[in-house]
């Protein structure tokens, strides 16, 4: 949305009735961040629902790799494309934290499938630059979720000592 029109209301959104727009990413205005993450939501999810409604499931983690897919090959970071966002949430971090963590979840959902493909998780050890121990996960910066899940997942001792540094700050 409109982040100055937001910011100047306080109150529960069913209760704004000024027009708020929305904005989109797509090939010619890129948000790897956006898509990348939002495919982490969809793998994630997919993983929820794999135990109670597995045709559901299947096509959350289809539309997550379709997401992440176009996250790579329309690289940009959304507040380059929406320009509106960028004195309120702003890409300082960039896109490559996303892309890990759009990885790492689609690894974790498609093991949940029973099937073993090393794919995301490489993706994700590719595009993790290490951690800022001074800070932590949030809104713009998922390196610490993706640090622990590649602690998790891997076992190995780079990771570790990351996540480690980090929270012993």
């Amino acid at each position: 949305g409109d982040g100055y029109k937001d910011h100047a209301y306080w109150g529960a959104p069913e209760d704004m009735t000024m027009a708020r727009p929305a904005f989109k990413v797509d090939a010619q205005n890129p948000g790897s961040d956006l898509t990348a993450e939002s495919a982490a939501a969809l793998a994630s999810a997919s993983i929820a629902f794999r135990s109670t409604d597995e045709t559901y499931a299947n096509k959350l983690l289809e539309k997550a790799k379709g997401l992440y897919e176009f996250a790579e090959q329309h690289r940009g970071a959304y507040s380059d494309s929406i320009s509106n966002v960028r004195n309120f949430y702003n890409s300082w971090s960039g896109y490559q934290d996303e892309l890990a963590w759009g990885a790492i979840w689609l690894h974790k959902a498609i093991q949940a499938t029973g099937e073993m493909d090393s794919q995301y998780l490489d993706k994700a050890q590719g595009y993790y630059k290490g951690l800022n121990p001074g800070w932590t996960h949030n809104w713009d910066d998922k390196s610490y979720g993706t640090a622990i899940l590649l602690a998790q997942l891997t076992d190995k001792s780079k990771y570790k000592q990351d996540v480690e540094t980090w929270l012993d700050n």
